[in-house]
């Protein structure tokens, strides 16, 4: 039997197909089970829906386990690509305090969004706890930090604050410098500090 025989003017055995040719299939996409041509084209469109916009990406499952398509930026989101993530520990926070109250961290290159902030002290019940601020202003200069805003308040419990929502500002503008300002010099009992800021590009 011949490749005309069964898919009439079908995909030539050793050829590429393309959107239009023609493949056999179990049954008609909805209908009652038989052999059918569908072209390509079809059969794609079945599954993952009409393609919309150049962004659009392979297929994934939904939650209620549907075929969906999913432009490229609902795929990085939805396989975490897209946060990104800054880890410094600060040794000696009372030495740092006593140059300058503020830890300078990035600078925003773009927008951003922050998604997360965690602080994890090396002593988990000091005599004070470590009181700061995660902010954001248009200098780091000795004197300056103009049109500082606070990103979040990041008072310490037991030595441990992770803040994940409820910001009090967590959009960056682009060429702003994220810093951490701290807001009396931290106890002796603690030697040092581990920081780390999620993020996301707007």
């Amino acid at each position: 039997m011949t490749d005309s025989t069964i898919f009439g003017d079908g995909v030539p055995d050793g050829a590429a197909p393309d959107d239009a040719d023609l493949v056999l299939v179990g049954q008609s996409p909805g209908g009652t089970p038989s052999l059918v041509r569908q072209t390509l084209v079809t059969i794609r469109n079945f599954f993952m829906g009409t393609p919309t916009a150049a962004g659009d990406f392979p297929v994934s499952i939904d939650d209620s386990g549907k075929y969906v398509k999913r432009t490229l930026a609902q795929t990085k989101t939805i396989l975490g690509v897209d946060v990104k993530k800054l880890r410094a520990t600060v040794s000696n926070p009372q030495a740092v305090y006593a140059q300058r109250a503020q830890i300078p961290i990035i600078r925003a290159d773009a927008a951003l969004t922050i998604t997360r902030i965690h602080i994890h002290c090396s002593d988990t019940s000091p005599s004070t706890e470590l009181a700061g601020d995660l902010k954001f202003a248009d200098d780091i200069n000795v004197g300056g930090f103009a049109n500082a805003t606070v990103i979040d308040v990041c008072d310490t419990t037991n030595g441990v604050v992770t803040i994940t929502s409820g910001f009090d500002d967590a959009t960056v503008p682009s060429g702003k410098y994220i810093y951490f300002q701290m807001d009396a010099s931290p106890h002796a009992d603690i030697v040092d500090f581990y920081i780390e800021v999620f993020y996301t590009y707007d």
